[in-house]
């Protein structure tokens, strides 16, 4: 080819991927998220966010313990608190070769793990209330799993840090009943506390 060829290559999105795509893209917009963790008790939040390995074999009677990655190892916790630390970490460092991203453009691992595991608390565990949840993460997850590998790390991220924020904002403001909470979107006074 001579130094000066050019070409253009017209690439359209499939159909389902464009929906899928605008579905996640209107997250923030769907009421169910305000939803999620009405009338949850305090126990299904922490079932959500939390849980210890020992914790979860013994719920799941040994069935399930916290996801792991090769190199980084097992998470700290089964819930999506774990999850968050990492993101957080890596959005620092801006390092989309991390370890955690590649799992999720490899397979759907993760995101059946978070789903399943909270769909089998709503079924085992009726008083922790978590078929909402068990429903919102399903109906997301599955359009997770219609977009293509590279895609993939950026929606994970945004159905969990959306789940994770209602669940702390849920804490905060309804559970600790301070006004100073209540009123603060502020993520560094979220800390704090």
């Amino acid at each position: 080819m001579p130094p000066s060829f050019t070409c253009v290559i017209k690439v359209k999105s499939r159909s389902f991927v464009k929906g899928a795509v605008q579905k996640l893209n209107g997250i923030s917009r769907d009421p169910r998220i305000f939803e999620l963790f009405k009338g949850v008790p305090s126990a299904g939040i922490n079932h959500a966010l939390y849980r210890c390995d020992n914790e979860e074999r013994d719920i799941s009677n040994g069935a399930r313990g916290v996801y792991g990655l090769e190199k980084y190892g097992q998470f700290s916790y089964c819930g999506i608190a774990s999850y968050m630390h990492l993101l957080r970490k890596y959005k620092l460092s801006v390092d989309m070769g991390a370890e955690l991203f590649e799992n999720l453009r490899a397979g759907d691992w993760y995101i059946d793990y978070v789903a399943t595991r909270i769909r089998e608390y709503s079924t085992q565990e009726p008083s922790l209330k978590l078929d909402k949840l068990a429903c919102f993460y399903e109906e997301y997850f599955s359009a997770v799993k219609q977009l293509p590998s590279h895609l993939k790390p950026k929606y994970i991220s945004k159905v969990i840090e959306t789940v994770h924020n209602m669940a702390v904002k849920e804490i905060m403001a309804v559970r600790i009943l301070d006004d100073f909470m209540a009123d603060s979107d502020d993520q560094f006074v979220v800390r704090l506390s």
